[in-house]
């Protein structure tokens, strides 16, 4: 498997696009001694988070009550029902929500932020500067941290390259190169007489 994939020109962009299924649509080989078909594919929808449970279920292990995936096995012995959908991002950027058929784009409205938590003074691809490290809290803010101090640094949210004004839905199987975004449809509940 891998973290993501690449576009490499695909929607006439590099990089800084939407989460497009070039990206996000990664492949995940499992060769599994149990597994009784060993030579299938599945359609089931699953995330990275469901490997770290999938290799403790294997050896007969609990995951920590905060993991928030799940065991991939039963996939393995045929069962096709894992997730309704699956939701993922880049840190500071959209959420998107995919169900196989549709994906949501969930842009982040202006001038939001997010918070980098961290105990290591880096970043993505460098160290975090001193004037970002100045401003920065710290304490303990997650529970997850298990009591641990870290920093908490506020991040701006950003739009990626060419979103369009709305929140847009792509048709995944019908528009698997995501060409077409489509607005919601939002309907408001006709009041009702007395």
């Amino acid at each position: 498997m891998t973290d993501h994939g690449y576009i490499l020109g695909s929607h006439g962009n590099w990089g800084g696009m939407f989460d497009c299924q070039q990206l996000v649509h990664i492949p995940l080989i499992i060769w599994s001694p149990t597994s009784a078909d060993r030579k299938r594919r599945t359609a089931a929808l699953t995330s990275t988070l469901d490997l770290m449970p999938t290799f403790m279920d294997w050896h007969e292990a609990e995951p920590p009550l905060h993991v928030h995936g799940k065991s991939l096995c039963h996939v393995l012995d045929g069962d096709e029902d894992h997730r309704d959908a699956v939701l993922y991002s880049y840190f500071g950027k959209d959420i998107n929500l995919a169900d196989g058929r549709y994906t949501y784009c969930r842009q982040p409205l202006p001038d939001s932020f997010l918070y980098h938590h961290t105990a290591l003074p880096c970043a993505f691809r460098d160290f975090i500067d001193r004037d970002t490290l100045a401003k920065s809290e710290s304490g303990v803010f997650l529970k997850s941290a298990h009591d641990i101090p870290h920093l908490r640094i506020r991040t701006p949210s950003y739009r990626h390259g060419n979103a369009p004004e709305f929140n847009p839905i792509y048709g995944i199987v019908a528009d698997p190169q995501q060409k077409i975004p489509s607005a919601p449809r939002v309907s408001r509940p006709s009041s009702q007489a007395e």
